[in-house]
């Protein structure tokens, strides 16, 4: 699936949960919004936050750490070819004699 197609997948799921959330609190009984039930509801969205922010955070590390093993990402690394070249070339001189003498 497309980029694309996921988004607007996403965008209809999120319609449709406000359309059935509009509709229920019409449809339910005035018992269905007393305060325990408030407290149910924060602590179930507090609970569904705190594992998006942790799955969040263990997706970046394991990039991080990803991107420390094998290197960066071509996209993001800058074009060293001409530097290792040239530091090659100064290695080579300084090896034929030694400059500290």
């Amino acid at each position: 699936m497309s980029t694309p197609a996921i988004a607007f997948l996403v965008l209809v799921c999120l319609i449709g949960a406000v359309l059935v959330g509009s509709w229920l609190s019409a449809v339910l009984s005035e018992r269905h919004f007393a305060t325990g039930t408030h407290d149910t509801v924060k602590l179930a969205l507090g609970l569904v936050a705190t594992m998006a922010a942790k799955t969040t955070g263990c997706f970046f590390a394991r990039d991080r750490s990803h991107n420390a093993l094998i290197g960066s990402p071509p996209w993001r690394a800058p074009n060293r070819a001409p530097f290792a070249a040239g530091l090659e070339s100064v290695r080579s001189r300084t090896d034929a004699h030694d400059v500290r003498a």
